[in-house]
């Protein structure tokens, strides 16, 4: 990204220094053509050259001027410029000399005008342009996304109209403020070649020098502007997304100075984000520029969620172009209908469909805690054979509940503040056993756990609720459940786990296909039984 920030600006100033080589040979030759035009064999005096113009000169000069002044008003040009020319076209008394200043100021004025026109809207499409890039790259980073406003034009305007620097000036105060000191100097070339009455040689030659230099800090203006407002996208858009902290970036080479080889790897508070102090560009042609510092505890993944403007966050794959996002994010705002990106399997040989997030309504979660959950969320699911995921095409995982469960009927995982993969896990077995599983083998699965059991078989423990009430649990205790968890009976008394033939009522053992999953999924060790039932659904 910024690789192709630097390359634009390089080809912006290369465009301007076009310009202003075509500027050179334009005053060039108007010189010459005054000089030859009135110049005896001893050159030319300053009293020849303050005469005034005769009918017929001064006739040409004020088509000139209406010429500038309509191309001034058709292209917006210097208001104070605009109306020295409709002063010089209504005068009927002008000096050779002051003629030609004129036209020299013209084209310095013309060559100007476009300049700031066009570093205006480099700079715009900078601003624009590493804002919405800063966003993919840290939402392709860390793998969760939101929905970005648009950027207004307005908005953009007045950012780039705002000073950056210590002295107050933006780009175009330090363009308007050179070209003030090229045109001073470009009249006092002329004044002193006609006051040495020598050839336009030596005029020519300063003149030339003298626009070279304002070319070259033309140059350092659109390379150091675009540095600056790039860095400033790259703030607006990381507190827009709540990051923390930032990182400099130095481009490290033999022409980095000191300063910027001493901040490259520096990491401060957004709070502390100063363009020029904390944040490049440190000095003129700066080539620094920052990105999001995240603790190591923040790993990227290689698909990522995304929020989209119905308040739903949506799982988004890991090879999604910029163009991709920007359309989806940025451009039209994602919708159920019309995302439908679907992600291939490893080998390529499988679509997987893209699952969904939302946050419960009135929800405590902290924006962080709701990030971390999203990674954990994430992560479980990419360990997920192909074939559960395809489960999941309708599935949606809601943040913000105090503990995780599955919604069966609504086809929601509620995810619990602060969750774990083995959570998650766990909580898509139920979607396995309801969704994949035929319900006669998971019948003959509890009946095989339980198989010689009896009500002495039922101990009771006793837990406590988010409140602090006690809360009865009662769990089998046989050798061939594969967990404590797994053995639970929902019930309200011993008396309900039985069935009328005093046998256990394996419709309560809402537990043995979950836990067994999440067991299976944490690599831990099963029994042959949950492997042969687990792997024959989910491989």
């Amino acid at each position: 990204m910024e690789d192709a920030q630097h390359d634009t600006s390089v080809q912006k100033v290369q465009e301007i220094q076009e310009q202003f080589d075509r500027s050179i040979t334009a005053i060039n030759g108007k010189i010459n053509a005054w000089y030859q035009r009135l110049a005896d064999n001893n050159g030319i005096s300053m009293q020849e050259a303050k005469k005034l113009l005769n009918a017929q000169e001064l006739k040409e000069f004020q088509w000139n001027v209406d010429d500038y002044i309509k191309y001034g008003k058709e292209n917006k040009i210097n208001g104070a410029w605009e109306k020295e020319l409709e002063n010089a076209s209504a005068r009927v008394h002008i000096g050779r000399l002051e003629a030609l200043k004129i036209e020299i100021q013209q084209e310095a004025e013309k060559l100007y005008g476009n300049c700031v026109d066009e570093i205006d809207q480099h700079i715009r499409t900078t601003y624009t342009s590493d804002f919405y890039h800063t966003a993919y790259e840290i939402q392709k980073g860390v793998g969760v996304g939101t929905t970005i406003n648009r950027l207004d034009p307005r908005t953009v305007e007045m950012i780039v109209c705002k000073p950056w620097a210590v002295d107050g000036k933006n780009f175009s105060d330090r363009l308007w403020e050179n070209k003030t000191k090229l045109i001073n100097n470009l009249h006092n070339s002329l004044s002193r070649m006609c006051i040495t009455g020598e050839a336009p040689d030596r005029a020519i030659a300063e003149i030339s020098k003298q626009m070279k230099v304002s070319r070259a800090q033309a140059g350092r203006v659109v390379m150091t502007e675009s540095a600056a407002f790039a860095n400033k996208a790259r703030q607006d858009c990381m507190e827009e997304l709540d990051v923390e902290q930032f990182e400099v970036v130095e481009t490290l080479d033999s022409h980095t100075c000191e300063t910027c080889g001493g901040m490259d790897g520096k990491h401060f508070p957004m709070t502390e984000f100063q363009i020029g102090v904390t944040a490049p560009p440190f000095h003129p042609n700066c080539r620094g520029c920052t990105c999001p510092y995240f603790d190591d505890e923040f790993d990227s993944v290689g698909e990522r969620a995304a929020r989209g403007e119905d308040g739903k966050t949506y799982y988004v794959p890991g090879d999604m172009t910029y163009e991709e996002w920007k359309k989806s994010f940025v451009d039209d705002g994602v919708s159920d209908e019309k995302f439908t990106t679907k992600r291939k399997s490893t080998d390529g040989s499988v679509e997987i469909p893209d699952i969904k997030f939302a946050t419960k309504k009135n929800s405590i979660i902290t924006a962080k805690q709701k990030f971390e959950d999203t990674m954990t969320v994430s992560k479980a699911y990419d360990e997920l054979p192909i074939r559960v995921k395809q489960t999941l095409s309708d599935i949606t995982f809601e943040f913000g509940w105090d503990g995780s469960a599955c919604d069966i009927v609504n086809r929601t995982i509620r995810v619990g503040i602060g969750t774990s993969k083995a959570e998650i896990f766990h909580e898509v077995g139920h979607l396995i056993e309801n969704y994949m599983m035929d319900q006669n083998v998971v019948a003959k699965y509890k009946e095989y756990l339980v198989d010689g059991l009896s009500y002495s078989d039922i101990m009771i423990k006793t837990y406590y609720n988010s409140i602090g009430e006690p809360i009865n649990i009662y769990i089998l205790t046989g050798n061939r459940f594969e967990s404590e968890y797994q053995a639970r009976l929902y019930v309200n008394k011993m008396s309900d786990a039985l069935n009328i033939d005093g046998t256990i009522n394996t419709d309560l053992l809402g537990e043995s296909i979950s836990e067994a999953f999440r067991k299976y999924m944490n690599n831990e060790s099963v029994s042959d039984e949950v492997r042969k039932i687990i792997e024959g659904v989910v491989l």
